[in-house]
């Protein structure tokens, strides 16, 4: 006996009917969306697309730097992107040398996006992850491709969408190795894709039809909810596929927001597949052009509430580090720089203020050089009142702009890590440098110092048996006492206490020596008025022979030639502590000094047992180049952009970036 009657069983067949009535509208709907939004892609490029391109091989045109966002280990299957107006997707060439390129393809109208690689992948909460079974695949990597030997098949994109949406899902733009075509449905295996195609090649004529496999280098653009693939590229070598954010006009200039950060950053993400045997995914490269680099970076490295002047001799410096790391030690991975203190702190258009991109403008594509050849501009958090010159902390020589020299001017004691002092216990120790087994007995520790700094170059420990643990080079000494406590080389050691003398900064100066004429001169010393209203005399300082001519125009001559003082000049005689402690320390820089204020202390600190060893040391990080907190502190004194420079690059002059660029 039937469980319907026939007058439920009529029922039943209209509901049917209307079912499939309904269904076929929605096919409809859902056809003449896509088409929709097909051709709104296609009204969106015509005449603009262009605009999106760029190159920067030619001298005088903005070059690109790659950034490493994310890369080696860190590396991920997919990653989300968000850009208000919607994207680019196209092609970028990354080469180690000077050539950067980005080529825009197609326009994707959706503010949201996740590129994933090109494979087999499982979607879980808008994220993708390699499926290993066909039961766990949600987007396959196998397609039916349809190609034309003449003409740009992507203009029969909106008609094979209608066609083909709605069976396959998936109808979609893709660049493999310049060639474009239109890709159908997404399969788990060659097998399935297969017979697609044997299926779709019947109802077409005047295209190439075959199966597209997935590629090692390639990249599937996805929604956001990952299940419509939007675009696929895949390269040869240094040819990868890229999206940059599209612009509008008469709106705010749009950035792309990587969404596992919550970043904005200018500029093309690039993704290049990395493999290895324990990873598998995309290198996310960040390619910018320099200004938008060097403002990503500065926020991130200083304060942005110090001074201009400090802000402006930082993006020098900052571009300076830049330009020496071109091509270099990543770029195997395909970019220049990574994005963290193992380079320089960069985080796109976060945290940027009107006052560090006032100090980037006004600093346009200056670098500094020495004997005609670009220098890498090295910096540290603070040095503890003395730079050090690289060949003791690394391998190798850098160049007669980085020397051992006093930064006296550095306020090392009230920063953060600037000065600082722990302990040891004689295991630590004998333990740090490779000696066990020796009953935990110290019988000597000796230090050996950075030329005429107070950076430790060499740091040997002996046991009790006679056993010699040594480190060579400061930054191995602070590989190893880092680990306990050391935040830089410039320390010393004693066993149960140790007595230790520091400068702290009352004052700085910046003397300018200019060529102009003064009235009315008096020049001070540490006991008063020596010359007041001067007309003729001699008088001899540390820093060269000064005198007056029969005008009223006071001449310092130094070993860089002669100034003119414009201003009252107190020129100090004293150079060691007085009864409390206070000195003057003076730099001469040639057309300006620095003159400090000093005021040395002696402390003493103890370990909490008899047997244990105190350590304490000033500075934070390699101590090479220049100081962050000594930028600022100089800039606080009144010192220009220039006069930073030069104190702390001798031998240095500023330069246009394009000149060296090959």
């Amino acid at each position: 006996m039937s469980f319907f009657s026939r007058k439920t069983a009529s029922g039943q067949k209209l509901w049917v009917r209307i079912l499939a009535l309904f269904l076929a509208a929605l096919m409809v709907l859902g056809s003449a969306y896509m088409v929709l939004s097909l051709i709104l892609s296609s009204s969106a490029a015509e005449g603009s697309l262009e605009s999106y391109a760029f190159e920067s091989s030619v001298k005088n045109k903005e070059f690109y730097v790659a950034v490493g966002i994310r890369y080696g280990s860190s590396v991920s299957v997919s990653h989300a992107f968000t850009a208000p107006y919607g994207f680019v997707a196209g092609e970028a060439y990354i080469e180690k040398g000077n050539r950067r390129s980005f080529t825009p393809l197609y326009f994707i109208d959706t503010a949201a996006v996740v590129v994933a690689c090109d494979a087999n992948l499982s979607v879980l909460a808008g994220t993708c992850s390699l499926a290993e079974t066909a039961a766990k695949t949600d987007i396959g990597a196998y397609h039916i491709e349809l190609t034309l030997d003449e003409g740009n098949i992507w203009d029969s994109l909106n008609e094979l969408s209608a066609a083909y949406a709605f069976d396959y899902e998936h109808v979609f733009p893709a660049y493999n190795n310049g060639v474009r075509s239109v890709r159908i449905g997404a399969y788990f295996d060659y097998t399935a894709a297969g017979d697609a195609a044997a299926l779709i090649s019947d109802t077409l004529e005047g295209y190439t039809v075959s199966v597209a496999s997935p590629s090692s280098s390639g990249i599937t653009v996805l929604n956001t909810d990952c299940d419509t693939i939007l675009f696929e590229h895949s390269g040869d070598g240094d040819y990868i596929g890229a999206i940059a954010p599209q612009q509008k006009a008469d709106a705010e200039i749009a950035y792309t927001l990587y969404s596992t950060t919550g970043y904005m950053y200018p500029g093309v993400f690039c993704f290049r597949r990395y493999i290895t045997d324990s990873y598998n995914g995309l290198t996310l490269i960040n390619l910018t052009d320099l200004q938008s680099y060097v403002e990503g970076v500065l926020p991130n490295e200083i304060i942005t509430s110090w001074p201009l002047e400090t802000q402006k001799a930082f993006a020098i410096i900052v571009r300076s580090y830049t330009a020496g790391n071109i091509g270099q030690k990543f770029s195997s991975y395909g970019f220049d720089l990574v994005n963290t203190a193992a380079n320089q702190v960069y985080r796109g258009r976060n945290q940027i203020t009107a006052r560090v991109s006032q100090a980037v403008a006004e600093t346009k594509d200056m670098i500094l050089v020495c004997d005609g050849e670009m220098i890498t501009g090295y910096y540290s958090s603070s040095q503890g009142g003395w730079a050090v010159d690289s060949k003791y902390v690394w391998s190798g020589s850098t160049g007669p702009y980085i020397i051992n020299q006093p930064t006296p001017w550095e306020k090392y004691a009230n920063v953060n890590r600037g000065f600082w002092n722990f302990e040891m216990t004689q295991k630590e120790l004998l333990q740090g440098f490779g000696i066990y087994n020796s009953g935990d007995k110290v019988k000597d520790v000796s230090l050996e110092f950075a030329g005429d700094s107070p950076y430790v170059y060499k740091m040997s420990v002996t046991d009790s048996k006679g056993n010699v643990g040594t480190k060579t080079r400061c930054s191995k000494v602070v590989g190893v006492m880092n680990d306990y406590g050391a935040y830089s080389a410039n320390f010393l050691i004693g066993k149960g206490s140790l007595e230790y003398t520091y400068d702290k900064v009352v004052s700085t100066r910046i003397i300018p020596l200019e060529t102009s004429y003064a009235e009315n001169m008096s020049i001070y010393t540490a006991n008063g008025v020596a010359v007041e209203n001067s007309k003729r005399f001699n008088f001899f300082t540390s820093l060269g022979q000064a005198f007056s001519n029969l005008s009223s125009s006071l001449y310092v001559h130094t070993a860089n030639g002669t100034a003119i003082l414009t201003q009252d000049v107190e020129i100090p005689t004293t150079s060691t502590p007085d009864e409390n402690g206070y000195y003057t320390y003076v730099c001469d820089y040639g057309d300006f000094l620095i003159v400090t204020d000093l005021q040395q202390v002696t402390q003493t600190f103890k370990a909490s047992t008899s047997s244990n060893y105190v350590v304490v040391g000033r500075g934070w990080g390699h101590g090479v180049g220049v100081s962050q907190y000594g930028t600022a502190h100089l800039g606080q004194a009144g010192a220009m952009y220039h006069h930073i420079l030069a104190a702390y690059y001798p031998n240095t002059e500023l330069a246009n970036f394009y000149d060296y660029l090959d």
